[in-house]
C-alpha cells in the first residue's frame, strides 16, 4: 500500500490538500508516516524511562528558567547573585549547582563523552531530573533519569522544533538546543541564557581548565559548526517570540547579539 500511494503521489510533487481530497483518512496518515520516515532519521529511540518524562510536559507553565553553560565568561559572572526558579545546567556546568540559587534544577548532557568523564558525580547529585541523550547508557534506573532521543537529520538549523517532551529532539551540534526545547515543552515562557557564547577560543575553552578531550573538540568541530549553531538559535528566536516566548542572553560577551540582552546583575535584582 505505501509503495502504491508513493509511486502514485510522488515526495516532491504532491500537495496536502490534493492528496488529502484524493484519498481517505487511513491512506492519508500512512502516506504521512512514510513521508516522515523518509525525511526523519532518529538517533537511538527510547524504548521507555526510568520516569515518567509525558509528566514533565507544561510542568511549568508560564515561567521562567535558566540555562547555565559553560564559557569561560562564566568566570566573570556574580554567580552568588543569581536567584533562579529552574535551572538547567549545560554538561560540566553542573558543577556550579552548589553555587547558584534555584528553586529546582536540571542537568542536561547530549554527548556520551561528557558523560564518560563525569557521569558518576551526576548520578550522585540532587538534580530533580537528569536529561541525558539515548547514546548514554547508563545502566542506572533512577526516577529522576529522562533520556532523551533526537533526529540526526532534519536538524534544528533546518528549522525543526520539538514541543513535545515525549519525541525526539532537533539536534544543532550544542547541548544548549536541546536544552531550549526541553524548556520549551516543559512551558517555561521566558528561557534566560547564561554562559552560552559560542566563542570557542583557543585560548580557553571553558571557565574550567578543560581536559584534552573538550580542548580538542571545542578548537576543531565546535568551532567548525558554529555558524550553524547560531542559525539554530536565531531560527528558535523568532520562532519562539511569534509565540510570546521569550530567549534573553545574559552573557557579559554580549554574543549572539540577534537576542535581545539584559545585564546579568540587574536581572536577578
Amino acid at each position: 500500500m505505501l509503495t502504491k500511494l508513493f509511486r502514485k503521489y510522488g515526495c516532491n510533487s504532491y500537495r496536502r490538500r490534493l492528496i488529502n481530497d484524493s484519498i481517505g483518512a487511513y491512506e492519508q496518515k500512512l502516506l504521512w508516516n512514510f513521508l516522515f520516515q523518509l525525511t526523519h532519521k532518529e538517533i537511538g529511540s527510547v524504548e521507555s524511562n526510568p520516569g515518567d518524562i509525558s509528566k514533565l510536559q507544561d510542568s511549568h507553565k508560564n515561567e521562567k528558567c535558566l540555562i547555565v553553560g559553560s564559557s569561560p565568561s562564566m568566570s566573570e559572572v556574580p554567580i552568588h547573585k543569581i536567584r533562579s526558579n529552574h535551572t538547567f545546567f549545560l554538561n560540566r556546568a553542573f558543577t556550579l549547582n552548589k553555587n547558584i540559587y534555584s528553586n529546582s534544577s536540571s542537568v542536561v548532557i547530549g554527548d556520551a563523552a561528557a558523560y564518560k568523564d563525569y557521569g558518576t558525580e551526576i548520578n550522585a547529585s540532587d538534580f530533580n531530573q537528569i536529561f541525558l541523550s539515548s547514546n548514554i547508557n547508563t545502566g542506572l534506573d533512577l526516577e529522576n533519569l529522562f533520556r532523551f532521543s533526537y533526529f540526526q537529520f532534519p536538524t534544528a538549523y533546518d528549522g525543526y522544533l520539538q514541543t513535545d517532551i515525549t519525541k525526539p529532539l532537533y539536534h544543532a551540534h550544542t547541548v544548549a538546543i536541546f536544552a531550549v526545547q526541553l524548556a520549551v515543552a516543559m512551558g517555561f515562557t521566558e528561557i534566560a541564557l547564561l554562559g552560552i557564547d559560542l566563542s570557542f577560543s583557543d585560548q580557553k575553552s571553558h571557565f574550567y581548565e578543560g581536559n584534552a578531550r573538550e580542548i580538542e573538540w571545542s578548537s576543531s568541530m565546535s568551532k567548525v559548526r558554529k555558524d550553524r549553531m547560531c542559525d539554530a538559535f536565531l531560527i528558535y528566536n523568532r520562532a519562539l517570540k511569534s509565540t510570546g516566548i521569550k530567549l534573553i542572553n545574559l552573557s557579559p560577551m554580549k554574543s549572539l547579539p540577534f537576542l535581545e540582552w539584559q545585564d546579568c546583575e540587574k536581572y536577578f535584582d
